[in-house]
Order: structure tokens, then sequence, then C-alpha cells
């Protein structure tokens, strides 16, 4: 079951994610997986997507926020959260 889906910054990749912890990066022009997002267990509630496009978070059940590198697919933080999540998003703020 898909519990959550992002869209990429440039609208061409959707980030999907499901209820086993399962998550995705799928090239919607051509219409196949381009790669996998490891270290999730339970059910991910939501993906977010960073403004710049480099990085996707995305948080779930298994009560932990883990950040990605889009390109390398590998996590480059993680946070535990001591409770399940529904909901993520980034703070674009940009302090001048």
């Amino acid at each position: 079951v898909i519990t959550s889906v992002a869209s990429s910054a440039d609208g061409n990749e959707a980030y999907v994610a499901n209820a086993r912890g399962l998550f995705e990066i799928v090239d919607l022009r051509a219409g196949r997986t381009r790669g996998k997002f490891r270290g999730n267990s339970g059910s991910i509630r939501q993906i977010a997507v960073h403004p710049d496009g480099m990085h996707v978070a995305c948080g779930g059940l298994d009560q932990y926020v883990r950040v990605y590198d889009v390109k390398t697919k590998r996590a480059v933080a993680s946070a535990y959260a001591k409770q399940a999540l529904t909901s993520i998003v980034f703070d674009a703020y940009t302090p001048e």
C-alpha cells in the first residue's frame, strides 16, 4: 500500500513510499524505478523534498526522520523522534 508520494523539484521524478518501509525514486518520463533509499523499517507516512532538490526526507511509524542525498541515495542524517511521525517538512528559510 502506497502511503506517501512527493514530486522532485523539477517534476521529472516522484518519491514513493509504502507501508512496509520501501522508499523509491521513480523516473516519471521513463516509467521505471531509479533506485531505493535504504534504512527504513515500518510504514513511511510522509516524504519531504528540500527546495534545492538535493535532499529528500522521510518519516513514519519507526519513529525516525531520515534525510537522504538524492544522487547517492544514502542517508546523510537521521534523528530519533521518540514517537510515530505523520508529517515532516523542510524549513526553506535562509538567514541573510
